[in-house]
């Protein structure tokens, strides 16, 4: 599998995964291969709505901080893992 073909497949399966959560901005943030288990490492970058409600609601942003994940994806396309990207 090729890198972009990687990319793309990360790509849809956090969005299948996290579609209820109602993410948005879902986007590539970083990519690496491994060699020895012959796999990607995808990071994607997205952000959720919070529920917020009075007065706080009016002026606090909708969403909360950008979260990033690592999808793992094998040479077949399958979904290996996802983690929290560590910082």
């Amino acid at each position: 599998m090729e890198v972009k073909e990687a990319v793309h497949t990360a790509l849809r399966h956090a969005a299948v995964i996290f579609e209820d959560q109602q993410i948005s901005d879902l986007c590539l943030e970083e990519v690496q291969y491994d060699d020895v288990a012959d796999e990607w490492s995808i990071t994607v970058g997205f952000t959720r709505p919070l529920a917020r409600t009075g007065a706080l609601a009016a002026v606090l942003p909708p969403f909360g901080p950008r979260v990033y994940k690592v999808v793992r994806v094998t040479q077949d396309g399958s979904l290996r893992s996802v983690m929290n990207r560590g910082e």
